[in-house]
């Protein structure tokens, strides 16, 4: 029997239903990871997050422990008193080995260090890469240009954009210490594998994916019940995801397709006045919208549920993702799951599972026009988003087949802890 930890930085999934009383819109892949892993026998899971208290709660098999006095850092040293809480937890779950999922935190530094310090391996779950992000986190949008136009107090909300990217700047030296003192990374792209080589050029890398959510496997898209000319996107909440470029291209559609309308699913600030609750970015998007009379072609529909995800995603005619830098990209491949047709910018991984033409389009991140010209032709050929959609689905699922992804963790877990016991 394995006794595996997970530890993510916060409650998320299942975990956070249980914890806090409602379910996060991320985390999908951490309950469907835990749900591929309870068909094994050998396997005993706990999953352990920062919490406001000690607290235990057993669920369908796995043991979710709140951890306290910790909060998520970045780009700053911890405090000795977290380094404790991690330390009794994990001392109290004696797992054989430790899974941290991702490196966005310093945190992550303090888990390794006890994970060491215990001689228990720690493999980490890659989700964003940092050293990318820190480079390319604000896309091409100068903060010159965001906040043409807007009001002192965006002017004023934009030092703590500011300070975000410092602190992400300043995370990149932590999530190295975090990669140099790992047992290994799990990823499943050339390109994830080649930022964390150039830190580590003897790094063990083991080919994992994150699973698909329930939600995205058994629905399948077809044209006939789709909404016409409606689009679906995640933006979040930053100028990394590149919604700004997708409004530009947006509006060159329009003048063809007057009636295309933009679904976007997340928190939408809804109170008033709306300047004193958006962050500068979201006002400079609202700002873009209103510059470009779009107000009745772009929707924010608020926070969605994995199910109410998929759905939406079932009910748009193309998927689009515009972002300047992704790990997995897991939403679009979540989309391409489902069979929706997909346009995405060329970055990171993304040519490694997108052939451009055959199940899906590409195009350069922040060429608005082209993004148009793709958009307008996929709303515009019947018979081409059929075979885009066929083609998405049929190759995505062979790439990333779900029933192989709980046998290669368990493979890569094996594979460290004998590494482990020869060191």
């Amino acid at each position: 029997m394995i006794n595996i930890l997970w530890i993510t930085y916060s409650p998320i999934g299942h975990m956070s239903e249980l914890f806090i009383g409602k379910r996060t819109q991320s985390g999908t892949w951490v309950d469907a990871m835990a749900e591929l892993l309870n068909t094994h026998d050998e396997i005993t899971l706990s999953v352990a997050a920062p919490y406001q208290e000690s607290k235990v709660v057993r669920d369908n098999g796995v043991t979710y422990y709140g951890v306290p006095n910790c909060k998520r850092i970045r780009g700053a040293k911890t405090k000795t008193n977290e380094f404790n809480s991690w330390n009794n937890v994990i001392k109290q779950i004696s797992p054989d080995i430790i899974i941290l999922w991702g490196t966005e935190y310093a945190n992550g530094v303090d888990i390794v260090n006890v994970a060491k310090a215990c001689s228990i391996p720690c493999l980490i779950f890659i989700q964003g890469v940092v050293k990318a992000i820190a480079v390319h986190g604000n896309g091409d949008l100068k903060y010159s240009t965001m906040l043409s136009g807007a009001s002192l107090i965006d002017g004023v909300k934009t030092l703590i954009l500011k300070i975000r990217e410092r602190d992400l700047i300043n995370q990149c030296k932590y999530e190295e210490e975090i990669i140099n003192k790992s047992s290994g990374i799990l990823c499943d792209s050339d390109w994830c594998s080649a930022q964390y080589l150039s830190i580590k050029n003897d790094l063990p890398i083991y080919n994992v994916s994150l699973p698909i959510g329930t939600p995205f496997v058994s629905g399948r898209w077809t044209f006939n019940a789709c909404h016409r000319n409606t689009l679906f996107c995640i933006a979040g909440t930053g100028p990394l995801k590149g919604l700004h470029h997708l409004i530009k291209a947006i509006s060159i559609v329009k003048t063809t397709i007057p009636n295309i309308r933009l679904i976007i699913p997340g928190d939408v600030v809804r109170k008033k006045p709306y300047w004193l609750y958006q962050n500068p970015y979201m006002s400079y998007v609202y700002r873009l919208i209103k510059k470009n009379n779009l107000g009745n072609n772009i929707i924010f529909c608020g926070r969605l549920t994995p199910e109410q995800m998929a759905e939406k995603m079932l009910e748009s005619n193309a998927f689009i993702m515009m972002s300047c830098i992704e790990n997995h990209s897991s939403t679009l491949r979540e989309a391409m799951y489902l069979g929706v047709p997909c346009i995405s910018s060329a970055i990171s991984s993304v040519p490694e599972f997108v052939t451009h033409g055959k199940n899906g389009f590409l195009y350069r991140y922040c060429d608005d026009e082209t993004l148009a010209y793709y958009i307008k032709k996929i709303l515009c050929d019947y018979s081409l988003a059929k075979s885009v959609s066929d083609n998405a689905y049929v190759s995505i699922r062979d790439k990333y087949p779900q029933k192989q992804i709980a046998d290669k963790l368990i493979y890569a877990i094996k594979m460290a802890l004998s590494n482990n016991s020869n060191s």
